[in-house]
């Protein structure tokens, strides 16, 4: 089982945390299910994978089933040490599993052979990443370590920014506070420029053949939408009232 994370600027995650429920004595070199606590709805069924190192104690991936806010999860006491788990600490994360994801059985297709032939057919995997060295793949052992290296470079394309989409960008938004009894101040007013028509028809024109974005209804609140064939041009009008407060309004424009 391999836990890939992406994480946002602020470097948190939407994954729910596991920790400990009870106290529970292991005994020595044995696996033993434990309950862990898990912030999921009852019957939830999900794969918990461990994050933290707690020395003697060795927790394991597993698929389980959530029932009153606990699961239940295999831990090992490798040499009969004693240890204190955190009680509040996060002991690992809880991924839910919905009906289209397959989880593949230990049945022999797993085995290293099996792996190295599934990793070839996905595409090229011998073209080394531009940042591999900086990937923390979580273990140094050669064999490991070339697996997640080439199943990283099979998917290598899920990353690269396609022609038919554009660029990601920050949109020229201008934010106006009310003032309250002191004197308004009036920004000049914006007009998307024929140029800039120009651009958006041809992104457009571009996702549209591609199938990357599909006809919607009831769309609204962007700069610029899509309304089945018809483009949306939102623009935003400043405009002042007597009570000295400055409000916003929108009007749209509809074409083919």
């Amino acid at each position: 089982m391999i836990s890939i994370r992406t994480t946002n600027k602020e470097n948190s995650t939407t994954r729910a945390a596991v920790r400990l429920a009870g106290a529970t004595n292991l005994c020595t070199r044995t696996v033993q299910p434990v309950e862990v606590a898990i912030a999921a709805p009852d019957g939830e069924e999900g794969a918990f994978l461990p994050t933290v190192n707690n020395g003697v104690v060795l927790h394991a991936a597993a698929v389980t089933n959530v029932m009153n806010g606990k699961a239940l999860i295999p831990a090992i006491n490798r040499y009969g040490g004693r240890i204190r788990l955190p009680t509040k600490g996060e002991l690992g994360v809880w991924i839910p599993l919905n009906r289209n994801m397959e989880v593949l059985q230990m049945h022999g297709e797993l085995e290293t052979d099996q792996v190295q032939k599934w990793l070839e057919e996905l595409g090229d995997t011998d073209t080394p990443l531009g940042v591999e060295h900086d990937v923390g793949i979580g273990t140094q052992g050669p064999t490991s370590r070339a697996l997640v290296s080439k199943l990283l470079r099979a998917y290598r394309d899920q990353a690269n920014a396609q022609d038919e989409c554009p660029p990601a960008t920050t949109l020229n938004v201008e934010h106006h506070i009310d003032t309250g009894d002191a004197a308004l101040i009036m920004m000049r007013r914006r007009r998307q420029a024929q140029t800039e028509d120009a651009v958006v028809d041809l992104n457009v024109d571009a996702m549209l053949l591609a199938g990357v974005i599909e006809h919607g209804e009831g769309a609204g609140g962007f700069p610029w939408c899509w309304l089945a064939k018809w483009m949306v041009l939102c623009e935003f009008v400043l405009t002042t009232e007597p009570s000295s407060a400055l409000h916003a309004k929108m009007s749209t424009h509809c074409r083919e």
